[in-house]
């Protein structure tokens, strides 16, 4: 089956008949389809990836039919500030080329194999201050770095398999209930939360389940009455992990003064069994 058109772009300009030769403000250009006829590069001139806009595949069953499955690059034409649910879920051929995301203010929609068949999908997004519920769940990220992220959803990077690298400095809580925001991360490597002033003091439980290779070293700024607590949870799922616990600011542990920044405790699988 071939996709039809999905060809939505605005002009400015005259022009009768619609044929105006103004510049191109609002819409989805498609400039690359394969032998089957779906887009496989598309020029985006939103401001915002709308709700299963570029959806790969329907929850409902119609996946065969969504005209964007194959997508392999998004070239992003004006300021995108938020992808919305499902917006750019379900797209195992997309490259992290040509997708802006400097300016992405909130994220909710890149899940179910997004990215899994690239070589390589960093996914940078230095003014993000918002990854929802499911955010990235299941996605083929190899690594996210969010330096201004604040808050973060249950399950937001919960069985991304490839993913190595996880930097999230500003987060202070990581999930309620039972959040499994890292959970079945299998391969991550590196997970950096919190900083000087950005202490992690909040938590839920399952946020490691399945996180049992060895390697992945796990460093989390925090208080001092938060240590121990902060250290057994992180440890209930990341069981061959090291887990390297700073402190957030200025602080006394087991009655030995830590200034902000200096690492309190370190646990090694071995000294935790």
């Amino acid at each position: 089956m071939t996709a039809k058109d999905v060809i939505l772009a605005r002009r400015l300009g005259g022009g009768s008949g619609g044929g105006g030769g103004g510049a191109i403000t609002d819409g989805i250009v498609v400039k690359e389809r394969d032998a089957d006829g779906y887009a496989t590069v598309v020029d985006f001139y939103g401001t915002a990836v709308r709700i299963a806009q570029f959806y790969g595949g329907n929850p409902y069953g119609s996946a065969d039919i969504t005209p964007f499955k194959h997508l392999e690059r998004i070239n992003t034409k004006n300021i995108l500030t938020s992808i919305d649910a499902y917006g750019l879920s379900g797209l195992p051929n997309l490259q992290a080329q040509g997708l802006d995301l400097s300016h992405v203010e909130r994220l909710s929609g890149m899940q179910f194999g997004t990215g899994s068949n690239s070589a390589e999908f960093a996914l940078i997004c230095p003014q993000c201050v918002e990854i929802t519920e499911n955010g990235c769940r299941r996605s083929g990220i190899t690594s996210a770095s969010f330096p201004a992220l604040t808050k973060i959803g249950n399950s937001a990077f919960a069985e991304c398999a490839r993913v190595k690298v996880i930097s999230i400095p500003k987060i202070t809580a990581l999930g309620i209930y039972t959040s499994k925001i890292f959970s079945g991360c299998k391969a991550l490597e590196k997970l950096d939360v919190g900083s000087i002033g950005h202490a992690v003091t909040s938590w839920g439980s399952g946020n490691f389940d399945g996180c049992t290779q060895s390697g992945l070293i796990v460093t989390l700024y925090t208080t001092s009455e938060k240590v121990d607590a902060l250290n057994a949870n992180v440890r209930d799922g990341a069981t061959s992990a090291t887990i390297i616990i700073k402190a957030a600011e200025n602080t006394t542990y087991n009655g030995a003064a830590y200034a902000a920044g200096d690492t309190i405790l370190t646990s090694t699988p071995e000294a935790s069994t």
